[in-house]
């Protein structure tokens, strides 16, 4: 039988909420008359593997925590056990939800090598789990974005309501988890950080007089850093908005065709 159902995971930091979403969700769909079945990853006190991973990262086992690929081929192996399992489920279901997926395994440790998601260990981890094992690929990844802080004091909370969820040393390495959150994508940062440029005038001045008044008063303080009115003789005001590095240099230099107007990034008390 071919695949029916659509595989969704859920993404995030320890503590994100990745498994109160999966619960919300399995309500919504089944409401809406929807078979639906979860699995979380890793399969603690089911898989061999599983049991390995949580014994290393509390101590056991030497120094097996501290191999970035050792303890990626545990975890790996893990959902490589589980294959049938969701393909079978994919068969009997119309949705899948998966707690944690093979994305983790690849943010978290590129993470400890310090890598980008365009790294070695990325793609050393899905040609492993998704070419290799043949795991199926997600229909859709949710990507839990909470604050690092908001995500431990949850782990913290969590851990004294139950003692049987101690957290591991993953889990309570705060600068492991700081490099594992989820960041705006650079493209969406440049959009929200772009100056609004003032339109450039088709002719060159003639004359100091017809200069714009910031290029005329360049290099002196003004009272606002990041907004400097621009009004050409005769023409209509236009807001210069500078860019997001006026904020920390001490001198913000803006060419204006032939007029360069400069702009101290400091106000004035």
């Amino acid at each position: 039988m071919g695949r029916m159902g659509r595989l969704v995971v859920v993404e995030g930091l320890d503590g994100a909420g990745k498994r109160t979403l999966t619960e919300s969700l399995t309500a919504a769909l089944r409401e809406h008359g929807a078979t639906v079945t979860t699995m979380t990853f890793p399969r603690y006190g089911r898989d061999v593997h599983a049991d390995l991973v949580r014994e290393a990262l509390h101590g056991a086992h030497g120094d097996l925590a501290e191999s970035v690929y050792g303890m990626a081929v545990l975890y790996a192996l893990d959902r490589r056990g589980a294959r049938d399992d969701i393909r079978r489920a994919l068969d009997e279901h119309d949705v899948v939800l998966l707690d944690r997926y093979v994305a983790s395994n690849a943010a978290y440790h590129a993470a400890r090598l310090r890598q980008g998601v365009d790294g070695p260990v990325v793609r050393w981890v899905r040609e492993l789990e998704i070419d290799r094992f043949g795991l199926p690929v997600p229909d859709t990844q949710l990507l839990l974005r909470v604050p690092v802080e908001v995500a431990a004091e949850r782990a913290v909370a969590r851990e004294r309501q139950d003692t049987s969820r101690t957290r591991d040393a993953f889990e309570s390495d705060d600068a492991l988890q700081a490099r594992c959150a989820p960041r705006r994508p650079r493209r969406e940062w440049a959009r929200r950080r772009r100056a609004v440029r003032p339109p450039v005038p088709r002719r060159r001045w003639r004359s100091r007089r017809d200069a714009p008044v910031a290029a005329r008063h360049a290099g002196r303080r003004v009272r606002s850093s990041c907004a400097t009115c621009i009004a050409p003789a005769g023409g209509a005001a236009a807001v210069h908005i500078c860019p997001p590095a006026c904020r920390r240099a001490a001198l913000c230099r803006w060419t204006w065709r032939g007029a360069e107007c400069a702009v101290r990034s400091s106000s004035v008390r």
